[in-house]
């Protein structure tokens, strides 16, 4: 469920909402009761980041990208580094 601002234009006091996208706007304010109070534009909008990588502490510059080729070995044609293929 998202957060709303919402704004008393009689006390001027600022709220916040945690509400259904449903639910009708909120017209009474909890400060002073009048039935002034006005939802303010956008908002109601929580984004979930999940999955690795959103958080510095999934940031490791020595790891090289999954995309990236392993280097070839010298000396020779296969991956264990000798001239003949291993298979």
């Amino acid at each position: 469920m998202p957060n709303y601002d919402y704004r008393c234009t009689s006390c001027g006091k600022m709220s916040e909402a945690f509400q259904k996208i449903t639910d009708e706007p909120l017209v009474t304010c909890p400060n002073c009761q009048s039935n002034t109070l006005q939802r303010g534009p956008g908002g109601g909008i929580g984004l979930v980041f999940s999955g690795s990588g959103f958080y510095s502490t999934d940031y490791n510059p020595s790891t090289k990208p999954l995309d990236e080729p392993s280097p070839k070995k010298p000396g020779g044609s296969c991956s264990c580094g000798n001239t003949h293929t291993c298979g």
